[in-house]
């Protein structure tokens, strides 16, 4: 349905910024707190896509 997916853009151009700020933050605690961590950096990737993909599901 068209309603569907208007309503998803919507959400999306909503709460882009929000997701955009949310992840920079993250990724700054995360840089502080387990940059010593084997395999960081594609476990990085791996939490940023799901948290951006889940909530837009």
């Amino acid at each position: 349905m068209p309603s569907v997916a208007i309503r998803m853009l919507l959400h999306f151009a909503v709460f882009a910024k929000f997701y955009l700020w949310y992840i920079r933050r993250l990724r700054k605690s995360l840089a502080k707190t387990m940059p010593l961590l084997p395999g960081y950096r594609p476990l990085r990737g791996f939490i940023e896509f799901y948290l951006v993909a889940l909530p837009l599901r």
